[in-house]
């Protein structure tokens, strides 16, 4: 930067050089380098390329800003060194290239795009040196509104290494003319008459489709010119947008699908795609639109981020498996592999080691491969033959199904009427609520269903079988209804054999028992809320079925409270209990019972004498270190991250190997927007990649809509003669000041942002019991603890962990208690030096045009910006209505 580089013309390379950072795509490497007498990278610690995926951009965007920001200089700029430095690190890195096995690099085209405002020195002899074979080209763009110094060296530049020579003389040239060096590049591809499908990474359909990929092929100009030369124009592209929604629909799902030819893969089952960069185009922690929405609503208008599929599973210590299916998925393989994974739960508050089964493939003539992943107890289930219709005992379970209504049935008030109703001989008079799942078990039903409407379907079918004495399932799932018809045959049986209605002691008594079957039956006892079935209805969705797949024991839960929320005084609080119900490899249902909190905290305080100890403390936390319960006579921190109030206790029992800590960066956050460094664009202007030039829409709206906003801001610029003249030149004297630039810098939206968050996860670890002290506090005063992992008295395992330490002295308040936080916090993310040290391995394009003998090179001239303000008129009305069509 020269000391002639100052005020606007400062300013305009700023938002000049963020514009072409935006341009670029995930095939792309870049890094931005700022020079004077001498030449430096932009950020010192980053010394060399990175991936242009969109949190590597932001990053040397916030450099950018700061430079130009804090830093100004009075020295001539040093052309030579410049051009030495540059040749000599794409150098660095095309020899990286080609010796990485990793896929660092595009290998392919090799550009540097100066941004000056101006300079008599070619470059001459370093090019000679270091670019005799032009595998180079120089896009050099001329910034500022009156150069201080001659343009011709520069220029001479662009054209001795068949680049390009562009001028951007004010703010509103900045959006099209950073464009430049695309129809460039592109001349050998239209000569070498290479027609590729390209597949674009996901993004926010700005129409509200939601998440979508695009599919183009180049169009070329054929015709030849006058001198009978090939022409080297690209026309546009023809493309179709796919909605990620409709590619999902193409892959198996975990829930019954009506009228699908795929089975369903399972409660825990799931599917996703990577593309040949690694990053996920289907998951389910990927966000789509109806996470994203609620965000741009509060001003969180950001491109979505390139999310890695390392970065949304949750990778085992010393782990390489997900590393190398990651990388088998990439070369486009077909397999599948089974190991050990780290699953996180609903709510993303705990994480289980399951040992998964992964069957992958890709997808041909796409960029993107394909995976089912299912757990062991989702890879078998239980099959009910048809044949079982006609069974005597069965049918009379049918015939009850389709005569019963949807209500609750009559209860009781003494353990004896309740064992005779369950029981008993009157059916009519059974306890507890039937519960159907809103899946697509048959035509008509969807998640929306109420589970009245499911069971009338199934109903209606069973009759029409019935009256037409067949045994075979016509129109319903004939998979799953049969199961959920075998379902209710056996949790009637549970019902006698173990007699239920004994446990409904209105003082001693659970207030729930629930029973949920994997094929979509839920029977609640004694009588649940009709008002609040639908929250219950998917068993599937519930935390203590999926809590339960994933514990082999008893899961205890209580309803979680956030970092700085807290149980008031009157809260009803209840405790949970659950456990799978195991048949060899299947789990066919999972029980559930619900205690108040009150009848929990006694019953194990009775049983735990020691803990009447008023000197002591004793905790029970779960698997994910929440609290349970304790023998405090508050319940205020009962929910919450035992880290939070006892921050000292967690880290030694995390330090122990009581519990083991995961950390995992959340690139899909939002978070409250403090100044805004997203773009240095006009907020409601569109950053276009190489990628969106690809894109069917934006290539027949873009140049219309561009030249209208053009339009628009030479007339605020007061330079309203030029929109009426037909000139051809590019128009010099625009003017723009120097505020100008800076409203079009800060001009962003308040609200939230796209951000990133550390997200941290306890889980137990390879120690049961440990022991030790922490500080108290007071001057040489230390706080014993003991903790044990609890079984039950028939050795089934629980997910408790009984943790007894001192009463902390409350006299003094010299000092607090380490916090630890659970809830995911704002965080810089990984540093981009350090990523850069280590890329992730990718997949190059397969096919590189960076040259082509019959190449015309034209290094000048070709650009017009002022449109004529008669073709505005019909672009405007054009434009309005194409939009409207889409």
């Amino acid at each position: 930067m020269s000391g002639s580089t100052s005020g606007i013309t400062s300013n305009l390379i700023k938002v000049s050089v963020s514009e072409a950072i935006d341009t670029l795509g995930d095939d792309d490497f870049v890094n931005v380098a700022m020079f004077n007498d001498n030449t430096t990278f932009l950020d010192p610690k980053l010394t060399t390329f990175v991936q242009a995926n969109l949190r590597n951009k932001q990053h040397l965007k916030k450099q950018l800003k700061e430079y130009m920001e804090n830093n100004a200089t009075e020295e001539m700029a040093n052309y030579t060194r410049a051009l030495e430095f540059a040749f000599i690190s794409l150098q660095n890195l095309m020899d990286e290239a080609v010796s990485s096995d990793n896929g660092k690099g595009a290998d392919c085209n090799s550009v540097i795009l100066m941004f000056t405002d101006g300079g008599p020195d070619s470059g001459e002899e370093i090019i000679k040196k270091y670019n005799d074979q032009k595998r180079t080209r120089i896009f050099v763009y001329n910034v500022g509104p009156n150069a201080m110094v001659s343009s011709d060296g520069v220029k001479e530049m662009a054209c001795l290494t068949n680049g390009y020579f562009s001028n951007i003389p004010s703010i509103g040239a900045v959006r099209l003319t950073t464009l430049d060096y695309i129809p460039v590049l592109s001349r050998p591809l239209v000569l070498a008459g290479n027609r590729t499908y390209q597949w674009s990474n996901i993004y926010l359909d700005a129409l509200g489709l939601g998440m979508m990929t695009t599919l183009t092929l180049p169009a070329f100009n054929k015709t030849k010119l006058p001198d009978g030369s090939a022409n080297q124009q690209l026309l546009g592209v023809v493309g179709t947008d796919v909605t990620i929604k409709g590619m999902e629909n193409l892959v198996p799902k975990a829930r019954p699908v009506f009228n699908s030819s795929y089975r369903c893969i399972g409660p825990e089952g799931y599917a996703f795609g990577i593309n040949s960069n690694g990053y996920i185009l289907i998951h389910p922690r990927l966000k789509g639109q109806e996470e994203i929405e609620p965000i741009l609503k509060l001003g969180y208008l950001s491109d979505p981020p390139n999310v890695d599929l390392l970065e949304v599973e949750v990778i085992p210590k010393g782990s390489d498996d997900l590393v190398n299916l990651r990388k088998a998925m990439i070369d486009e393989m077909t397999n599948n592999v089974t190991f050990i994974s780290l699953v996180m739960s609903k709510g993303e508050r705990y994480v289980h080691n399951i040992s998964m089964t992964y069957s992958y493939t890709n997808i041909n003539a796409t960029s993107f491969s394909m995976a089912i992943v299912q757990p062991k107890f989702d890879l078998y289930e239980f099959q009910v033959a048809n044949s079982i219709l006609s069974d005597t005992e069965f049918a009379k379970i049918l015939d009850q199904v389709i005569d019963s209504n949807f209500t609750c049935k009559v209860t009781a008030n003494s353990t004896e009427a309740y064992i005779e109703l369950v029981g008993g001989k009157d059916e009519e008079k059974r306890i507890g609520t039937d519960v159907y799942a809103n899946w697509e078990l048959c035509p008509g039903l969807s998640s929306t269903s109420t589970s009245e409407e499911v069971l009338q379907e199934i109903k209606q079918e069973l009759e029409e079988m019935k009256s037409n004495s067949l045994q075979e399932f016509k129109k319903c799932d004939p998979i799953m209804v049969p199961c959920l018809l075998f379902d209710i045959k056996v949790v009637k049986e549970f019902e006698t054999e173990n007699n239920i209605g004994c446990l409904f002691d209105e003082d001693n008594g659970p207030k729930y028992l629930m029973i949920a079957s994997k094929c979509g039956y839920t029977h609640i006892y004694p009588c649940w809320d009709e008002d609040d079935i639908a929250s219950v209805q998917d068993p599937w969705e519930q935390t203590y079925y999926q809590r339960s797949l994933y514990f082999d024991g008893f899961v205890f839960a209580v309803p979680y409270k956030k970092d700085d929320h807290r149980y008031e005084s009157g809260d009803d609080l209840e405790v949970t209990i659950s456990m799978a119900i195991r048949v060899r490899e299947v789990i066919p249902a999972v029980m559930s019972v619900i205690l108040s909190y009150d009848q929990f905290a006694t019953i194990w305080t009775y049983n735990v004498e020691s803990c009447i100890n008023s000197s002591i403390i004793c905790y029970l936390i779960d698997d994910g270190g929440f609290l349970i319960s304790t023998s405090a006579d508050t319940t205020i921190d009962v929910g919450r991250f035992f880290g939070m109030f006892e921050g000292d206790i967690m880290s030694a029992l995390t330090d122990k190997g009581v519990y083991d800590k995961e950390e995992l960066y959340d690139f899909q956050a939002s978070c409250e927007s403090v100044d805004s460094i997203e773009s240095f664009g006009i907020k409601s202007f569109y950053v276009p990649t190489i990628a969106d030039f690809l894109n069917f829409n934006y290539v027949v709206t873009a140049a219309s809509w561009s030249f209208v906003k053009q339009l628009f801001y030479q007339i605020l610029s007061g330079d309203i003669l030029s929109v009426f003249s037909q000139t051809t030149e590019l128009p010099y004297d625009l003017y723009t000041t120097e505020e100008m630039v800076e409203t079009v810098e800060e001009s962003g939206k308040p609200g939230n942002e796209s951000c990133i968050k550390l997200q941290k996860l306890w889980h137990f670890g390879h120690v049961s019991n440990a022991e030790g002290n922490v500080s108290d506090c007071i001057q040489g005063g230390i706080r014993q603890w003991k903790a044990a992992r609890l079984n039950t008295d028939d050795l089934n395992a629980t997910n408790m962990l009984l943790v007894i330490v001192d009463a902390p002295d409350n006299s003094t308040t010299t000092c607090t208690s380490k916090v630890l936080r659970q809830e995911p916090q704002q965080d810089s993310g990984p540093k981009p030096e350090d990523e850069a040290k280590y890329p992730r391995y990718r997949r190059r394009p397969k096919n590189c045009f960076y040259n082509h003998s019959k190449e015309q090179h034209i290094c000048s001239g070709g650009i017009t910006l002022s449109p004529s303000f008669w073709l505005m008129l019909l672009a405007v009305p054009t434009f309005l209505l194409q939009q409207r069509l889409m």
